[in-house]
């Protein structure tokens, strides 16, 4: 009975040391996951201004991409609010001297259905939102991957929705696994830099790593900027293929807090 049980010891022993000695994150796709990136919900917010004496500007909208831990919605600042002063510029209000007073509304579009959202806090760039009431939401589809263990070249594939037009899908690898300090707002939440192009609506996209061990698509991060300059005009140039990832770690931690 004993000897019965030593081809099994000794296989886990092998399938052990593999995945501790060599990178476990595939650079290949393994399967369809066109199913799960329709289930990617979208955070809406709508915005209205009241400016006193029964003036009321909007409802102005922005949408984004959300990351569900039930009852939790991580997203991003930068996707889910407004300048105010820029929106009362939109409606040709230039200037205003009198009170204003900005009324956030976040909702969660999930399979077609709405879902009141509250505010909890922000850390950088990076925002916490909680479901308000029962509602019967289904965790992000993917499982959470350690981001320690990634390494330059690993593969990530973004669930992206350029320019608000559709659901995508795109591949990148991680070029830099040194904390990115450029001066700005995302500096608190030391994301690394990918190699994939960033288009206008990709932020807050859910990316994933490929796990060969467990077979499965794992959660690495979530898209937060692309790298911009200032050129010799003081015009504001956006570099290709420098994108910036918030990783999974730095958020599980903002989820325990």
């Amino acid at each position: 009975m004993k000897k019965f049980w030593i081809p099994f010891l000794i296989l886990s022993i092998t399938i052990f040391v593999f995945c501790s000695t060599f990178d476990i994150y595939s650079t290949k796709i393994s399967r369809d996951i066109s199913k799960d990136i329709e289930s990617i919900p979208i955070l809406k917010t709508e915005l209205r201004i009241n400016l006193g004496r029964d003036l009321v500007i909007g409802p102005v909208e922005i949408e984004g991409i959300g990351l569900v831990k039930y009852p939790y919605v991580v997203s991003l600042n930068h996707t889910s609010s407004f300048n105010l002063d820029k929106v009362l510029y939109r409606f040709g209000i230039i200037k205003w001297e009198g009170k204003k007073e900005a009324i956030y509304t976040y909702t969660l579009i999930y399979e077609d259905e709405k879902v009141d959202l509250k505010f909890l806090e922000s850390k950088g760039d990076l925002v916490l939102f909680k479901i308000k009431g029962t509602k019967d939401i289904k965790n992000c589809p993917f499982k959470f991957a350690d981001s320690s263990k990634f390494r330059v070249g690993t593969n990530v594939y973004i669930l992206d929705r350029p320019y608000h037009v559709y659901r995508g899908f795109k591949t990148g690898i991680i070029s830099c696994l040194k904390d990115i300090e450029d001066g700005s707002i995302f500096d608190s939440n030391k994301p690394m830099a990918i190699d994939s192009n960033v288009n206008p609506g990709d932020s807050g996209s859910i990316m994933l790593v490929y796990n060969m061990c467990k077979m499965r698509y794992e959660v690495a991060g979530i898209l937060c900027a692309k790298y911009c300059y200032f050129n010799r005009e003081m015009l504001s140039v956006y570099a290709d293929g420098m994108g910036y990832m918030i990783t999974i770690n730095h958020i599980k931690s903002l989820l325990e807090e």
